[in-house]
């Protein structure tokens, strides 16, 4: 990313009544990086350092609740996105987290000695790398993401492994070119190393809000009365033909076992009605079990033999929201994609 990604942010900032000054530094302490950016805010009290998280594409409640498990409620942190909706902009200061968007809406804290908040401005019209992507582009984006050598496999090679149409395929990498989650070079694309956390919560936001909802097969109860017995239960009546991968807090246990959860993720391509009579499923909208649609072939390449890939198990615990789910999302982050996963 370029410093001059921020200046529409730096601008609103500088634009506040308090504030005298704003300078870029380095986030980088002895080889560690503590953010994208740092700032130094200076105004009548002093100056006051600041952790800046740029994000390039529009954010969701479920990469807010990300970032703000993140970072606590440390005041000196803001995020600066593209557009931040009254809610979310709420969410942010009830959890003491500042933000600055494109339009200038913003909750500002110094601290404590200068605060600030805006909200009700209206940004520009989104930029077409900025549009959201729909359904296809999301299960492509997880295949780049879940096997980052397809940033430069052919296009039939991406499309089989997401399981999209060529066009899809062929769509998706400009498109993170735009955002600069890729570049080009020679015809051929590869990962922005740094930026590929912002790609991982581009995921995250569309599987929530686009994906996961087309994915989703069913809710469901069954005799079974808490999850260990539930898992018991479904486990003597899997057969192999079924494909049936665990996910969410029940491949959690099995790759950590830090944390199982209430919920029971159940990932199947193809749902009949013979399978949920051997569960002994009965709808129901609240049941603690949930079975989903694979987002594409790779989701299947799990880290055991009955997990789905361990992408698609962070993507579950992000969303399940619990502050335990979120640690271990975490841990699975740390463990199967750091940074040098994306070299």
């Amino acid at each position: 990313m370029d410093v001059a990604d921020l200046k529409p942010y730096i601008d609103h900032l500088r634009a506040l009544p308090f504030v005298r000054g704003v300078r870029v530094l380095s986030a980088v302490r002895g080889g560690r990086r503590l953010a994208d950016y740092e700032l130094v805010v200076r105004t009548a009290a002093g100056e006051t350092h600041m952790h800046v998280e740029l994000k390039t594409s529009h954010v969701s409640p479920e990469v807010i609740e990300r970032w703000a498990g993140t970072v606590g409620k440390a005041r000196d942190h803001l995020l600066f996105a593209p557009a931040i909706s009254q809610q979310l902009g709420d969410r942010l200061e009830e959890g003491g987290l500042g933000f600055v968007d494109r339009a200038g809406n913003c909750y500002v804290n110094l601290a404590g000695h200068h605060v600030a908040r805006i909200q009700g401005k209206r940004g520009e019209r989104r930029a077409p790398a900025e549009k959201a992507l729909r359904a296809p582009a999301y299960r492509a984006l997880f295949a780049l993401l879940a096997d980052p050598k397809l940033a430069g496999a052919p296009v039939r090679a991406l499309a089989e492994a997401a399981g999209v149409s060529r066009q899809a395929a062929f769509d998706i990498r400009p498109r993170l070119e735009a955002l600069r989650f890729l570049y080009a070079n020679e015809q051929r694309f590869g990962w922005v190393q740094r930026n590929a956390p912002k790609a991982i919560d581009l995921f995250i936001a569309g599987y929530a809000t686009t994906l996961r909802p087309q994915l989703m097969l069913g809710r469901y109860r069954t005799p079974a009365s808490n999850p260990d017995e539930l898992e018991v239960s479904i486990g003597k009546v899997l057969r192999k033909t079924d494909g049936a991968l665990w996910g969410g807090g029940a491949a959690a246990m099995r790759l950590t076992r830090h944390y199982r959860g209430a919920r029971t993720i159940l990932h199947i391509e193809q749902l009949s009605p013979e399978f949920l009579k051997r569960l002994k499923a009965i709808p129901d909208r609240n049941g603690p079990l949930e079975i989903v649609r694979f987002p594409g072939p790779t989701a299947t390449r799990g880290a055991t033999d009955d997990t789905v890939h361990p992408l698609l198990v962070y993507a579950e615990l992000i969303l399940e929201g619990e502050e335990r789910a979120r640690e271990t999302a975490q841990e699975i982050l740390e463990r199967w994609f750091p940074p040098e996963h994306y070299a």
